[in-house]
């Protein structure tokens, strides 16, 4: 089955690697990525996402402000160098779907394991 993946991710490195990760584990699906907050919310307007993976702290300001547009219950997962309590309670008032927060650096095997529980095995 095809999926639909959301990256947001500013650093390019980290970026691209989860993309050619998630590429590998799941070749039919479709993924979609965003370095700022602008390119996410032009990407969330568009539809709905099977996943969605996003830093939090972006160059054009907080991923998590943006995060309520996620539909469908689309499963979050949250890689922050900084987690501050507050912001993170309000990203899971706002959005509809499970989140898991990883603290950077998160090990692709860690994401993986995330990503398979909602998506299924590859």
């Amino acid at each position: 089955m095809a999926h639909k993946i959301l990256l947001i991710e500013d650093e390019p490195d980290i970026r691209e690697q989860l993309r050619d990760y998630l590429a590998l584990l799941y070749p039919e699906s479709e993924i979609l990525t965003a370095a700022t907050v602008a390119e996410a919310q032009k990407l969330l307007d568009r539809g709905d996402f099977s996943l969605v993976i996003s830093d939090c702290q972006l160059p054009d300001g907080l991923a998590c402000d943006i995060l309520s547009l996620v539909r469908e219950r689309a499963p979050l997962i949250i890689l922050t160098g900084y987690v501050e309590e507050e912001e993170l309670s309000r990203v899971r008032r706002s959005v509809r779907g499970p989140i898991h927060v990883l603290k950077k650096p998160a090990s692709l095997a860690e994401i993986a394991q995330i990503v398979q529980k909602h998506l299924g095995r590859p």
